[in-house]
């Protein structure tokens, strides 16, 4: 048996058990509890759970059930394999276009003006007329970038590495300030690592133009979190939209849920679709078991 490891409600394991159960090539996944902790050779866990990987001794890898796993690299020693799963990655291109729209459309100003009583309309800003930035060009920005496109936005593309030919705009490396003070909205989807912390710090912000918008579904260590503050506080940031924490949940004390420019999600931008999840993990593991077919691990060293 293949233990399941979760920390999600009773409803919401047994709801990603019977999708993994679902299968016709003699897989079984069970709760921990259930199993011999010396026999499994394999092991499937969603990020929070991770330290529970360590209580089997024998574990040759273990398959995420998530994308970002950078939490979990620091509970487990386990090689570790992340979830690629195009019902995840249109999940956050869905996200990405439909908050970048929120933006666009300026609701936060609205809904301050229906707060205030205030009939106050706005002219309208058509998508080509709105330059965004993605950074982070693996595959959940480029989906986001191309749902963007299709839509009619400006879009630019930044990341580390080269990327594929694309219809828009990419950038290979630092964006130079002129680059940055182009930009009405910039979106963070870079993967967390070493060089990607404290990304966005005072320094950037100046740069970019006055009253940007800011949407955060990549990884919290990457934005400084008094320069955030400080930067909407001055006005170098219009509104920020944050999906993603330092700790979660976010402390109810915490400045963010309280700053009128800013919007609080609780890490809701791509949660990982259990049918289609389950299919990719099952046919991961038919393999593995056919011929030992080992999927690409998350290398430490880059965090992803």
């Amino acid at each position: 048996m293949i233990p399941f490891l979760s920390t999600a409600s009773d409803d919401e394991q047994a709801h990603w058990l019977e999708q993994l159960n679902n299968n016709t090539h003699g897989l079984t996944f069970a709760h921990p509890d259930q199993i011999d902790p010396s026999q499994p050779r394999v092991a499937v866990f969603t990020a929070p759970a991770a330290s529970q990987l360590n209580q089997f001794p024998n574990l040759e890898w273990a398959q995420c059930t998530w994308a970002g796993v950078d939490q979990a690299l620091s509970q487990t020693a386990v090689p570790i394999a992340r979830l690629v799963d195009p019902g995840l990655t249109a999940i956050m291109a869905e996200a990405v276009l439909a908050w970048t729209l929120y933006l666009q459309r300026d609701m936060p100003h609205y809904q301050r003006a229906q707060r205030t009583r205030q009939w106050e309309p706005r002219p309208y800003r058509p998508p080509e007329s709105i330059s965004v930035a993605i950074f982070g060009a693996g595959q959940l920005g480029l989906a986001g970038a191309e749902r963007l496109h299709q839509h009619g936005f400006d879009v630019t593309t930044l990341s580390a590495s080269s990327a594929p030919i694309v219809p828009w705009t990419h950038i290979t490396g630092t964006a130079t300030p002129a680059q940055l003070a182009r930009f009405d909205l910039i979106v963070n989807l870079i993967p967390a690592s070493a060089s990607t912390q404290r990304h966005y710090t005072t320094d950037f912000w100046s740069q970019c133009q006055p009253g940007l918008g800011f949407i955060n579904f990549g990884r919290s260590a990457a934005v400084v979190d008094a320069d955030l503050h400080q930067a909407l506080n001055h006005g170098h940031i219009g509104h920020a939209v944050l999906d993603v924490f330092d700790h979660e949940p976010l402390d109810m004390a915490d400045w963010k849920y309280g700053h009128e420019a800013v919007t609080v999600l609780p890490h809701i931008s791509a949660q990982t679709p259990a049918p289609s999840a389950a299919k990719v993990i099952i046919e991961t593991l038919r393999r593995y078991r056919l011929d030992g077919a080992v999927p690409a691990m998350v290398d430490r060293s880059r965090g992803y």
